[in-house]
């Protein structure tokens, strides 16, 4: 069966009975009760269900959580919000006018609206808020940034509410679920993210998926395309999470296939080179300041 016939199949996809796509994303059992009242389900369970089957469908929850947070008053224990006892610590470590671990419990649980999302942001630890570091390293070890911006888009992370940006945001979380041995939850996410991507013909380019040119020529000339065809056939793949079948066809090629860290490497300096600037040493957990999208040329900072 082909590629393009296995992507059409996808358009009829079976009705989501199960609360685990929203329970796998950074959604909260906080928001599952939100959601509860403002939908008006029977219980929190089913809140979750109809988040997830919404979630699959590419529908935006956020509007319905934000209007259920302004409307309702939900009592929601800080672990429900999200926030872990070592995050408790750091909140109440970096704000003297908390009376403690208690006092930061409470100021969260009166504060439990979109506000809370900066609380967390306040209260990472100095380890989950370095960038720089095992977070980052994890992720690019076997992720790209076409799966960073995949399950940005699917969890619904949003830049107004995350600073740092959400496909930045999702990275960060990607490499947290890998370091504490939770791959599987990623993998489960992706998935869903990527269905969903097809089927609202979203694309992931070549240099999203982390290749460069000579990437697209050595696989030109081994398919026995034009570049454009090629383009299209990478992005496909990448689109179907295929990219064992473009690692096989570059060894088929003799073209050196490079793990994904070297691949950061690449598109890093690329970028850099662009933009005039000299390159930088990209190694391992060393290389979010470097994030770049070469179609449109934008270049985060270098630190």
């Amino acid at each position: 069966m082909s590629l393009l016939v296995l992507l059409a199949l996808e358009t009829t996809q079976k009705p989501v009975t199960s609360p685990e796509i929203f329970r796998d994303s950074p959604f909260t059992r906080c928001d599952a009760k939100v959601l509860m009242f403002a939908w008006n389900t029977v219980d929190v369970a089913a809140a979750e269900i109809e988040a997830s089957a919404r979630m699959a469908a590419g529908t935006r929850i956020r509007r319905d959580l934000t209007r259920g947070y302004n409307t309702f008053r939900v009592e929601c224990t800080a672990e429900e919000a999200g926030f872990t006892p070592a995050m408790l610590a750091t909140l109440a470590e970096k704000d003297s006018t908390l009376e403690g671990v208690q006092g930061a419990r409470e100021r969260i649980e009166n504060k439990l609206d979109q506000a809370a999302y900066y609380l967390m942001e306040v209260a990472e630890t100095p380890e989950d808020n370095e960038w720089e570091g095992p977070s980052q390293g994890a992720f690019q070890a076997r992720y790209t940034y076409c799966d960073a911006e995949a399950l940005a888009e699917f969890w619904q992370i949003e830049t107004k509410v995350t600073p740092s940006g959400g496909s930045r945001e999702a990275a960060f979380r990607i490499g947290q679920h890998v370091k504490a041995g939770r791959g599987a939850l990623v993998e489960r996410s992706l998935n869903h993210a990527y269905a969903t991507a097809r089927a609202r013909s979203r694309t992931c380019t070549v240099e999203e998926g982390l290749y460069g040119p000579e990437h697209v020529q050595a696989l030109a000339t081994h398919w026995g395309l034009e570049e454009a065809a090629t383009r299209t056939r990478i992005e496909q793949k990448l689109m179907a999470r295929d990219r064992n079948g473009i690692e096989s066809a570059l060894a088929a090629a003799g073209a050196p296939v490079p793990n994904l860290q070297a691949l950061w490497n690449g598109v890093t300096r690329r970028g850099l080179e662009a933009a005039g600037r000299p390159p930088v040493d990209c190694r391992p957990g060393h290389c979010f300041s470097g994030w770049v999208n070469a179609v449109n040329g934008r270049l985060d900072p270098v630190q």
